[in-house]
């Protein structure tokens, strides 16, 4: 009987040896030894909060600008009320469904793609907006810019989490949440004042711009960055570092 319990107990250590033989081994790109949450720069995390929050404000920005041009375009493309109503309405209900796409395809293929697809989709929406000629025209062109404008909405405080631990993230989240919040504060206060002085077209061509210099920022930083020289990406089973962030030994 001792021999046999003897042999299963070594046996077991076996196992226990082999299966921790097999589990990857994770070092740091740091000298320090720890493993850094993210392996950006303060400055770099700082230039990836401000890109997050003015692609949050293009959203808010774009639908508080229309606003006080309504009037106006109802009776240059001689519809209805209840039909310039639905410019409004489709907006909404866009900005209400694709973020769940959106925040989805972030985890899928990183942030990076995301917001200078998303910037473009926007670009393009707020040019249809702003050379539409029918009522039709234009709420297509509403949906399609709305679309874009919502991927930050979805993906932005994901951002954060990605680069920031949860003990630093409250000045970063309320640096990111500067853009969504002051969008409904200036939006009617432009838009007031480029549709009464400059028409009601111009109150698309501006966020288009905006759009447009946003897809070409983006494209300085991303939040899914590749694992420095030697390592490869490893997920981290405790959940305590972000998937992307976690570096394997070749």
């Amino acid at each position: 009987m001792a021999s046999i319990s003897s042999g299963q107990t070594h046996t077991d250590a076996s196992e226990k040896l082999s299966e921790l033989s097999k589990t990857p081994k994770t070092v740091s790109p740091g000298e320090s030894g720890q493993l850094p949450y993210a392996p950006f720069t303060p400055r770099m995390k700082a230039v990836i909060v401000s890109i997050a929050a003015i692609t949050a404000l293009v959203s808010p920005l774009s639908a508080n600008m229309y606003y006080p041009s309504i009037q106006k375009v109802r009776d240059d493309l001689h519809t209805t009320q209840s039909g310039i109503t639905w410019t409004i309405t489709s907006y909404m209900i866009s900005m209400a469904i694709f973020p769940l796409v959106w925040s989805n395809l972030a985890d899928q293929i990183g942030r990076k793609p995301v917001y200078a697809v998303s910037m473009f989709i926007y670009t393009a929406g707020s040019i249809g907006c702003a050379l539409s000629n029918s009522l039709s025209a234009l709420i297509i062109s509403r949906i399609v810019q709305s679309a874009g404008a919502s991927a930050v909405q979805g993906a932005g405080a994901g951002t954060i989490s990605d680069i920031y631990p949860r003990e630093q993230r409250g000045t970063a989240l309320g640096i990111y949440y500067l853009g969504p919040l002051l969008g409904p504060c200036i939006g009617p206060l432009i838009g007031g004042y480029v549709g009464q002085d400059v028409g009601w077209r111009w109150v698309f061509w501006i966020p288009g711009n905006l759009g447009r210099r946003d897809v070409s920022i983006s494209d300085l930083c991303s939040a899914r960055d590749p694992p420095p020289s030697g390592v490869t990406e490893a997920q981290d089973p405790t959940g305590q570092y972000p998937p992307t962030f976690k570096y394997q030994v070749q």
